[in-house]
């Protein structure tokens, strides 16, 4: 099997909730065999649901600032930072800042990927 290439510029933008979107770069359906990695956007002063994963999950932080809250701690994060979400641990990103922010996700194995492939599709 070769590499694949995968452009940011060419995938879909999806809305996951109000102020944020994101790009599926890898996942199952793009031919990889455990890990699933995507794209979003946060606009300033937004935030996921709270949810939990039944996988392990990374959140790397590209641009602006980022934090994870969980029951027992918030996480504030900075551009290069990344956090480590081990699986079943109740959380929701945030975007607490008034500038946007961009974060990679990486699921192992691909957890929830399938299921983003159903999102509202923009663009």
């Amino acid at each position: 099997m070769e590499p694949k290439l995968i452009k940011l510029s060419e995938q879909p933008m999806r809305v996951l909730d109000e102020g944020i979107l994101l790009k599926i770069l890898l996942d199952k359906e793009a031919g990889t065999s455990a890990i699933a990695l995507g794209w979003m956007e946060f606009a300033p002063r937004t935030s996921t649901s709270e949810h939990s994963r039944d996988v392990e999950e990374v959140i790397y932080v590209v641009k602006g600032q980022a934090t994870i809250h969980t029951a027992v701690a918030s996480y504030k994060m900075n551009a290069g930072d990344c956090i480590y979400i081990p699986p079943g641990i109740r959380h929701r990103h945030a975007n607490d800042s008034d500038e946007p922010a961009n974060q990679l996700y990486l699921f192992v194995p691909h957890g929830p990927a399938p299921a983003l492939r159903d999102l509202k599709i923009i663009s």
